[in-house]
Order: structure tokens, then C-alpha cells, then sequence
């Protein structure tokens, strides 16, 4: 024993403690290019770097903003008749002039927008939903489960919603917001429906959908909670592509007389109504037109953005 530490104190001489002194450690390998952020705050950074789909969103706020408040604004409520008024040209009292019956024009347009606005939004999130739980539980079974729910899908699909719309308008006696949302909804959902399915077939052997499986997880609860959860993107997509597809429908409908009565108003029905009057009173067209295709730009730019700022396979 006294050997061993003989030959330990020989084998140390010479050496001091300066030599074991620290003289730093290089970090600069282990430095945080930039801070960790999450999914939602990646898709927002690089939407912003977007400028077409920023200047859809600022459109859009515009839009909503002049919805909401542009009746209020008006001089006139868009229900008050003044026959006396009978197409008064635009000035300082009516902005944008007045209608056959005298009716403030403006209020009319942007009461009109809500309407419109308001079937394609709750339109939209309706089929959205339908067709996120249809199209996930046909894939999240698949056999003949899946190919019997896709069959009625195809056989909907093929429905056009014109025969649809009037058939409802004769069965429940009324055209209004409520026929017209149920008869765009009650084929509108296949579309997206067919989108899920296809998406949800390849996260369905993901190992979260296993594991979820092997703890006994009810079908219903894996599909809401992990399948759809997991194609967010291209659900938000679908809505806002969907919304300016359910306005134009809304317009081209009450342009035909189908859709919204008087004395409710929306500006396909206001296109409807000018184009009797179009030679002589052409701005009575030219108000609710361009509200309408301002609207379908503002969702057809935004939904360009999101569609590249919520891929995953985008994200640096």
C-alpha cells in the first residue's frame, strides 16, 4: 500500500494548479438561432410575409367593418319608403342615391352585405362540420363502411342545389335566409367530406391513433380529437375558399328570384332589382356587384395565404 502511494506522489511532480485552471468553454455551438414558436405563430409569421393575402385580410376588415356599421351611418333606415324620393340621384342625403321606392340606397347595400356575409360564414362552418365528422368516421373505419358513406356521398354530390333550393322553397312554403341555408348545406358539406376522408387515411395508423386505440378510446373521441385536429389547415383553407363560393350562390339565387324577399335585402337581390333599371340607373347595379366581387378577392387572397402558411412542409 505504501508503494502504490509512493509511486502516485513521483507521478504528480512537477505539476501545479495553474494548469488546471479553466480557461473558458466555447457556447456558440449550443446558441439559439431564434426562439421556439408554435405552429399557429409560424402560420401567422409567414402569412404576414404574404402581402396579397394581408391586403385580402385588411379588404375583408373593411368589408365587415362597413357590414356592421354602414346602416347605422345612413341618413335613412333601409326599410323606410319615400315615394317622393323615387330614384334620387347621389348627393349629400343619399349617398348612394335611392331605389324605385325611394329607400336609401346605401343602408340597403351594406344591410344587404350582412345577409350576404352571413349565409356564406354560417354556410360555410355548417358544411365544414358536417363534413369533418362524415369524412372522419368513414376513414377512420374504412371497408364497407367507408365505400357505403362515400356512395351517398357521390349520389348527393350529383343533386344539383338549383333543384334542391326549389324543391324546399315548394315543400316549406318560404324563401328566406333559413331555405336557402338548408338547401346550400344539405349538398355543400360532400365537397369537403371527400377532402377529410382522403387526408385522415393516412394520419389513421399514425402511432397516436394506435396508442389511442390500445387504451380504449372510443372511435368517436379519437376522430374529434386527434384526426381532425390534425388537418386544421386544410379545413380553415376549405371555409375560407367556401365562403365567397356560398355568396356568389346566394346572389346568383336571389338574382333568379329565389333567394331573399323584400322587404329583406341582399345584394344579389339588389342586383336582381337594378337590372330592369340598368340602362338608366346603371350605379344601382355597380353598388352591390362590387360589394360582391371585393368579397369573393378579399376570401380568394386569404385563403392563397393560409393554404401556404399552414403547410407543415413550409415550416423552417
Amino acid at each position: 500500500m505504501s508503494q502504490v502511494k509512493t509511486d502516485w506522489i513521483n507521478d504528480t511532480e512537477g505539476l501545479s494548479p495553474e494548469m488546471f485552471q479553466i480557461v473558458g468553454v466555447d457556447t456558440t455551438k449550443d446558441r439559439v438561432l431564434r426562439p421556439h414558436i408554435s405552429y399557429w405563430q409560424d402560420a401567422w409569421r409567414r402569412f404576414k410575409k404574404n402581402k396579397l393575402a394581408v391586403f385580402g385580410l385588411i379588404l375583408l376588415v373593411i368589408l365587415i367593418f362597413m357590414v356592421i356599421f354602414g346602416p347605422i351611418m345612413a341618413k335613412h333606415s333601409f326599410e323606410e319608403t319615400n315615394i317622393a324620393e323615387s330614384y334620387h340621384p347621389i348627393d349629400g342625403e343619399y349617398w348612394f342615391g335611392a331605389d324605385k321606392l325611394g329607400r336609401d340606397y346605401f343602408a340597403r347595400v351594406w344591410q344587404g352585405g350582412r345577409v350576404s356575409i352571413i349565409i356564406g360564414v354560417t354556410g360555410a362552418f355548417i358544411c365544414a362540420f358536417v363534413g369533418c365528422i362524415y369524412g372522419g368516421i368513414a376513414s377512420y373505419f374504412g371497408g364497407k363502411i367507408d365505400s357505403f358513406m362515400m356512395r351517398i356521398v357521390e349520389i348527393l354530390s350529383s343533386i344539383p342545389y338549383l333543384l334542391v333550393v326549389i324543391l324546399l322553397s315548394l315543400w316549406l312554403d318560404a324563401k328566406g335566409i333559413k331555405t336557402l341555408l338548408i338547401a346550400m348545406c344539405l349538398t355543400g358539406w360532400t365537397g369537403i367530406a371527400r377532402l377529410v376522408r382522403s387526408q385522415m387515411i393516412t394520419l389513421r395508423q399514425s402511432d397516436y391513433v394506435l396508442a389511442a386505440k390500445l387504451l380504449g378510446v372510443r372511435p368517436l373521441k379519437i376522430v374529434t380529437s386527434h384526426l381532425i385536429p390534425n388537418t386544421i389547415g386544410l379545413i380553415i383553407v376549405n371555409i375560407t375558399f367556401r365562403v365567397p363560393s356560398l355568396i356568389f350562390s346566394e346572389a346568383f339565387l336571389s338574382f333568379l328570384g329565389l333567394g331573399i324577399q323584400s322587404p329583406d335585402t341582399s345584394w344579389g337581390a339588389l342586383c336582381s332589382a337594378a337590372q330592369t333599371v340598368f340602362t338608366f340607373k346603371p350605379h344601382l347595379m355597380f353598388f352591390p356587384a362590387l360589394c360582391i366581387a371585393l368579397t369573393m378577392l378579399a376570401f380568394t387572397l386569404m385563403g392563397d395565404g393560409l393554404r401556404d402558411a399552414l403547410d407543415p412542409r413550409q415550416r423552417k
